[in-house]
């Protein structure tokens, strides 16, 4: 009787967020697309070359490091002057490819959340609302993505759809946009919401299940205090942790409903 009230505990307090999170999201994302619609930001995604990624994200992370007080204005303003110096369209650009900071994206599968076609990254609509509006952490929520994507395929050998690679992916994702945004774990829901409820041909069950994997990786991220000064290698224990925790979930045998917890174990890894 003991165990059964504490499971029914747990689901119900698991059950109050996302039926929350459900009801605001819309909420929240037309007031984002409002703003969208007031600031410079609206064709934001069209000027970021995917192939610079890297340099520009090192030296958007430096530059809030280097200036801790600067508003989210001035960091989205040095963002665009970013995109805007490294970018194939950018005639004058000279890059030393001997440097370090220097490492354009080659690899033919893309962006493993995301459709890119000659740098040029797709997002649905709502996602792009808050990239309109935001795009300096639109833009690390992309990269943390590409991260969560790597690790998932060193820890599993590649990366699955609804299985337990799958979760791990999510959950990593999540924590990354949190330790990318230094701490931000509302804007990593938002985003992630807006991946969620914006795709196309999205089955209902595979999107509870999402936002649940989601929502367990901000819990972790927020736990062990992950922000942007957290490492890597850090960042990717508490990914681990969470797949530990017993609170992940996946679709074991190709099901459709419902998921399924597990408890990752270590030698789930390659």
């Amino acid at each position: 009787m003991k165990n059964q009230l504490s499971k029914i505990l747990f689901l119900v307090t698991l059950a109050i967020p996302l039926l929350f999170s459900s009801i605001s999201h819309y909420e929240i994302g037309g007031a984002i697309a409002a703003e969208s619609e007031e600031n410079g930001y609206k064709d934001a995604i069209n000027q970021l070359d995917w192939d610079y990624h890297e340099i520009i994200f090192n030296k958007l992370i430096q530059f809030e490091k280097d200036n801790p007080e600067a508003s989210e204005d001035e960091i989205n303003a040095y963002f665009m002057e970013l995109c805007e110096q490294y970018n194939k369209k950018n005639k004058e650009l000279s890059i030393n490819k001997d440097d370090p900071e220097f490492s354009p994206f080659t690899s033919t599968i893309g962006h493993p959340l995301y459709e890119i076609v000659e740098g040029l990254v797709s997002l649905n609509s709502q996602e792009q609302a808050l990239y309109n509006a935001n795009p300096s952490d639109g833009f690390r929520a992309l990269v943390a993505g590409d991260e969560a994507y790597d690790v998932t395929v060193d820890r599993f050998g590649y990366n699955g759809h609804n299985d337990k690679s799958d979760a791990y992916r999510h959950a990593a994702w999540n924590i990354f946009i949190v330790a990318f945004t230094n701490g931000d774990a509302e804007w990593a829901k938002t985003w992630t919401e807006a991946h969620e409820y914006g795709a196309a041909n999205n089955p209902s069950f595979e999107r509870i299940m999402d936002l649940r994997n989601n929502w367990v990786g901000r819990d972790f991220a927020i736990r062990n205090n992950i922000n942007l000064n957290s490492s890597i290698t850090f960042t990717r224990g508490v990914a681990d942790k969470a797949y530990f925790s017993g609170n992940l979930a996946y679709l074991p045998n190709g099901n459709t409903n419902p998921y399924v917890l597990f408890t990752g174990k270590s030698s789930d890894f390659k």
